[in-house]
């Protein structure tokens, strides 16, 4: 014969209800004298054996059709009906073995039968010390989806990856529009976790709630106390079970199989390519929304290599109109490095109503309007005087308005001026001369130099030894 676990069970029960050394027509007289003990037994054997019509037990009214009585046992069809002194023994040997409820009910079905007889079997199992420290995980529940978020950066998933290639990141994403946020982390503390947070808060603000799994940085005190001054709900995670914040979870999975494309040679290297990573997230479609993460949570999507294809070219910008100065004016130029302060120079081209690149000396220099003073009608002795009068009101930080009043052009008439004779800080360097040739001048267009003379500054000594 071969030994299955049902029928090791089938001889455990036989033991129990024959009793050790019985018979089983011994069995049936114990049965049948626990039946006649059993008030709702008797009462059901009765109504089985009376010709007049005795009604039955109402648990057993249902299936009265479906009773006998054999050996002195009332039995539904070929199960015995077990009366209540038996059933906990009944039970016990049912569960010899710690088999499972499915088992349990099966076996039972070949053999006893009393009402309830299915929950019984059920609380034997729930009940025993064993079978819960053994048991198996129960079936998962059905996926239960976070509520949708009402607007952009409502809700943010945050979580910690790593160490992957050498290095934590801290995500983040956006439960509305999944806009992705991702930091290279060298210490995963709670203080850098903060520090982090603020940057990111200081772009797009603070949110309404955030959902972390159970690390210690997210349950420090530091951590809460930061949520809370700044009215931001904290929602974590059951421990071990990463499913809860599966958002964050799948944004780290998403990452890592794209910088593992990706060569990392360097962590300069590996900081590009999360950047270049980060932005085609950004911009392309999510199948959760099915629009990109930066229309929802900016508004536009972002200007990439791929964009930049379907732009026209830029029409060059019109000529200025209505400008001060012309091309080929002549103008005296404010500098700014050691030497004069103004020198003498021609307006090589004007680039916008304010702005003008102007040839000193060969080179060209880049001046805004308030830097320029038109001198073609100014004689040569007056023109000493107007540049010390200049530089005097600059000496002086007279207001903007009588500077600007300073520097405009005189009307009497007089020949252009020439360029003056280059400063020692006017020589461009070798190998930086202006592709440009500077102006072929007269002998009569030479600016003549100042005749002051300068005199070094007197310092101050104080004499240790003196007096």
């Amino acid at each position: 014969m071969t030994y299955t676990s049902s029928n090791i069970a089938r001889r455990r029960f036989d033991v129990v209800i024959v009793g050790a050394g019985g018979s089983g027509m011994r069995a049936s007289l114990q049965l049948a004298r626990a039946g006649l003990n059993d008030l709702v037994i008797s009462k059901l054997i009765a109504a089985l054996q009376s010709k007049q019509g005795i009604a039955p037990p109402k648990e057993f009214s249902h299936i009265f059709a479906e009773l006998s009585i054999e050996n002195g046992c009332v039995v539904r069809g070929h199960r015995i009906v077990i009366p209540k002194t038996l059933q906990s023994q009944v039970v016990r040997s049912l569960h010899q073995g710690h088999f499972g409820t499915t088992k349990m009910k099966s076996l039972a079905r070949e053999h006893v039968w009393w009402v309830g007889i299915d929950s019984d079997l059920e609380g034997v199992t729930r009940s025993c010390p064993e079978c819960i420290r053994h048991a198996s995980n129960p079936p998962k529940a059905p996926v239960h989806f976070w509520e949708p978020a009402q607007g952009p950066w409502e809700r943010v998933h945050m979580d910690f990856a790593g160490p992957f290639q050498g290095h934590n990141f801290l995500i983040l994403v956006d439960a509305h529009s999944k806009w992705v946020e991702a930091f290279i982390m060298k210490e995963t503390t709670t203080s850098q976790t903060i520090a982090r947070l603020q940057e990111v808060f200081a772009r797009f603000g603070y949110t309404r709630q955030v959902v972390t799994d159970n690390g210690p940085q997210f349950r420090s005190g530091e951590f809460e106390s930061y949520l809370r001054q700044n009215a931001i709900q904290h929602k974590l995670s059951a421990p071990f079970h990463p499913a809860t914040n599966g958002l964050a979870e799948r944004m780290v999975r998403t990452l890592k199989q794209g910088l593992k494309k990706m060569p990392s040679s360097s962590p300069a290297y590996l900081t590009g390519n999360l950047q270049q990573l980060l932005q085609r997230i950004r911009n392309q479609r999510s199948e959760a929304t099915g629009r990109a993460p930066a229309e929802l949570l900016l508004g536009r999507k972002l200007r990439d290599e791929l964009s930049i294809m379907h732009e026209k070219p830029d029409e060059p910008p019109p000529t200025p109109q209505n400008t001060k100065f012309i091309v080929g004016s002549h103008v005296a130029a404010r500098m700014y490095g050691r030497g004069d302060r103004w020198i003498a120079g021609r307006v090589h081209k004007v680039l916008g109503p304010r702005n003008y690149l102007v040839k000193v000396s060969g080179r060209i220099h880049k001046r805004h309007q308030n830097q320029l003073c038109l001198v073609s009608a100014l004689p040569v002795d007056n023109l000493l005087s107007e540049f010390l009068r200049i530089e005097s009101l600059l000496d002086s930080s007279a207001p903007a308005a009588e500077l600007l009043d300073s520097t405009v052009s005189c009307t009497d008439a007089a020949e252009p001026l020439g360029n003056t004779a280059p400063s020692p800080r006017a020589s461009p360097p070798p190998g930086q001369n202006d592709t440009l040739q500077p102006d072929t001048l007269g002998e009569e267009d030479a600016l003549r130099r100042s005749s002051r003379q300068h005199r070094p500054p007197k310092r101050f000594v104080f004499d240790w030894f003196g007096a």
